[in-house]
């Protein structure tokens, strides 16, 4: 049984009527994480907002997104998926900075977030994010708490988006673009938050990239896409192995060479120690 299937997902511009997205198809088990890739333009982020109803009123969705063999979220009213949205589904937007309330600390949108969704007592949210923060290994959460957006780094801010994703315990979580902001040593840590982020309460992930290399580090299953069109869908081991669309290997060849020059740098090194 599927989690999530996505079946001939199109999106149209109705003032030019140009495609955005022309047909995209792709499945989500439980405990799975699939990876969406492509270049700037894609229709990766398209992809998922179309799937939560986030697109602008211009744009008309067509196709069928059915959560848990029974909703098709395409269908369903602004009610039913303001529900879904947070509690079945998360979202983890790019820039970190820009999903919290800069006037707010980050406890009070935790805690905001967990008495509005999950009935508890203000006491319980502040406990539970606290136990959330600590999981996402940030240090003296406590104090994290009380601090602003402003105060944190954008590394930091991931991890507490991550936090707030872990205390819904949705059954999806959309990742777009997480990591694009950050350094190497912050997208390690990321990257290393959502797998435990899987293990500690066996979501399901759709982590969007333009990125092979990372996601080759977190999916089963991964989508290309370039120009709004679905180009290939396949187990990961199998994308990596044989694509069998170029642009897929020109996509898994520019990676190759992004990285050559930086292992030979890291080889040299250790010789040299």
């Amino acid at each position: 049984m599927s989690l999530l299937e996505v079946k001939n997902l199109q999106v149209i511009d109705t003032l030019n009527n140009k495609e955005i997205l022309k047909g995209v198809n792709f499945k989500l088990e439980k405990n799975q994480c699939i990876g969406i890739v492509g270049e700037s333009g894609s229709g990766k982020s398209m992809t998922a907002r179309a799937i939560l109803g986030l697109i602008n009123p211009n744009l008309k969705t067509t196709g069928e997104v059915i959560l848990n063999e029974d909703i098709d979220l395409l269908k369903a009213s602004k009610e039913e998926l303001r529900k879904i949205r947070g509690q079945r589904i998360c979202m983890i937007l790019q820039d970190a900075m820009s999903a919290f309330d800069p006037l707010y600390t980050i406890g009070y949108q935790m805690i905001e977030t967990l008495v509005e969704n999950k009935n508890m007592s203000k006491q319980e949210a502040k406990q539970k994010a606290i136990k959330a923060l600590d999981k996402v290994l940030i240090n003296e959460p406590e104090e994290v708490i009380k601090k602003y957006p402003h105060q944190l780094s954008g590394g930091m801010l991931q991890r507490c988006m991550i936090a707030i994703a872990i205390t819904m315990e949705p059954d999806i979580i959309i990742a777009d673009e997480p990591t694009t902001a950050l350094d190497c040593i912050n997208q390690k840590e990321v990257i290393q938050q959502f797998k435990t982020l899987r293990e500690f309460t066996g979501t399901s992930l759709i982590f969007i990239s333009h990125d092979l290399g990372i996601v080759q580090h977190l999916a089963q299953d991964i989508l290309v896409m370039k120009d709004g069109i679905q180009v290939e869908y396949e187990n990961a081991s199998q994308i990596f192995k044989n694509p069998k669309d170029k642009y897929t290997k020109y996509l898994i060849d520019t990676r190759l060479q992004l990285t050559e020059p930086f292992i030979k740098s890291m080889y040299k090194k250790e010789e040299v120690i």
